[in-house]
């Protein structure tokens, strides 16, 4: 937000900041947003805008500032209609038996969730330790259909929509580039079941996607 190469300038004629980017090379999931002041205090869309540079092109992004819209624009900008899901990765501080001791990598596909049904994704650890702070995102399409990273692993991802504790064994919102969720574990060697269910997820609202993470303690096993 500080960078101010990326300044935009007030074309008195249209009434808009712009900027343009030439030659922009072909790249997938590309995302920005417009800010105010140098600083996040204030800045637009409310989610990022995302699109694909197909072919290599000139990009030029524009601001409303009496609407807040944001405009990208590019002979070979394209957007994409809906999210194709090909992987989800569960990710986390994880540390010991949670998340294989993988911390915050979301191209690590040891923590890769299984798809159980159209749309339902689900990943299972068992012996985890009490905790009051363990953390979850999730990422997806972070990685290819080798298991390779993709050039933007956190472009599309899952959390919460405040940083803060949340209850277990409850349906929440899971809000389309989110916060940190985070849970609680009562009693050591719990099992954990994390479910992220994308079937009514509407890539253009953001809206729609829920997950669930579900704790149950070796006294109930």
């Amino acid at each position: 937000a500080s960078n101010e190469a990326n300044d935009m300038t007030f074309n008195e004629a249209t009434g808009l900041y712009e900027i343009t980017y030439p030659d922009v090379q072909p790249a997938k999931a590309v995302q920005l947003k417009v800010v105010k002041d140098h600083g996040w205090d204030e800045s637009y869309p409310e989610q990022n805008v995302s699109f694909n540079v197909d072919t290599a092109c000139d990009v030029k992004v524009t601001y409303n500032p009496e609407t807040n819209e944001v405009k990208v624009e590019g002979d070979g900008v394209v957007f994409d209609e809906d999210l194709i899901v090909k992987s989800v990765i569960a990710v986390g501080n994880g540390e010991d038996t949670y998340l294989n001791g993988v911390n915050w990598d979301p191209t690590d596909v040891s923590n890769e969730m299984t798809k159980v049904s159209d749309g339902v994704y689900e990943l299972t650890m068992e012996d985890i330790y009490a905790f009051d702070n363990y953390n979850i995102k999730f990422a997806v399409n972070s990685v290819d259909a080798d298991g390779n990273p993709t050039s933007n692993p956190w472009a599309h991802n899952f959390g919460a929509e405040v940083e803060q504790l949340y209850p277990t064994g409850e349906e929440l919102d899971a809000v389309y580039n989110g916060k940190n969720c985070i849970f609680e574990v009562e009693e050591d060697g719990s099992t954990v079941k994390f479910q992220l269910d994308l079937r009514d997820f509407d890539f253009k609202t953001k809206k729609g996607a829920k997950m669930t993470i579900t704790v149950t303690p070796p006294s109930e096993e």
